[in-house]
This record gives C-alpha cells, sequence and structure tokens, in this order.
C-alpha cells in the first residue's frame, strides 16, 4: 500500500489487516526485499529483523503472531506512503503483488 501522506494509506492498511488471512505491517519495508516464500518473510518480521521499534511495531507483531498460530495466513503486506517511489523495483523482486496506490484529491 503506498501514496502519498495523508491520502488514507493507514486506513486502508488498517483494512487490509484486518481480514483473517492477510496481514499488512506499517512502515517495515517488506516490499523491498526479496523474498522467496511468505514464510520467510513472515519470520524475518516476527524475528525483529525488519522495522522499526516502539510499541506499534509490538502490537503489529502480536497480530502476525496469532495469524501464524491459527494457520490462516496466505498473504503478506506492508505499507509505506513512500513505495510509489520504488514501485518499478517493488514490481521487480515481487511480480505476482498485488499493489494498492492511494492518491488524494486536492480538493
Amino acid at each position: 500500500v503506498s501514496g502519498i501522506p495523508g491520502s488514507g494509506t493507514d486506513t486502508i492498511a488498517e483494512a487490509l489487516g484486518a481480514q483473517p488471512n492477510l496481514f499488512c505491517a506499517q512502515e517495515m519495508g517488506l516490499a523491498l526485499q526479496p523474498w522467496s516464500s511468505l514464510a520467510e518473510a513472515a519470520q524475518a518480521v516476527a524475528q525483529g529483523g525488519i522495522g522499526e521499534a516502539g510499541a506499534a511495531r509490538r502490537a503489529s507483531l502480536a497480530l502476525l503472531e496469532q495469524k501464524l498460530a491459527a494457520g490462516t495466513l496466505e498473504m503478506l503486506g506492508d505499507k509505506s506512503d513512500y513505495y510509489f517511489l520504488a514501485l518499478p523495483q517493488v514490481a521487480a523482486l515481487h511480480p505476482a503483488a498485488r499493489h494498492v496506490c492511494v492518491h488524494r484529491s486536492p480538493q
């Protein structure tokens, strides 16, 4: 999920992350890493190899652990306001990925 700051990327990421089969990280840089599998990416996040520390990260990791334990995780996402600057790189790393780009109207 990417877009201009203030365009609603947080809300969209939260809505996506509320789905039982999807974990949507916030600002963890997942899309910029060359993962070979969902399990590899989820493990790196769970082990703290990606992203910043803080209460939001701890809550996010707790949710990821719940979904992994339940065996429902099928998709992993990440949100950054600035992924739109690296869309060619993200597309090359993850050709099967789906992208959500949010645009904010100035009106």
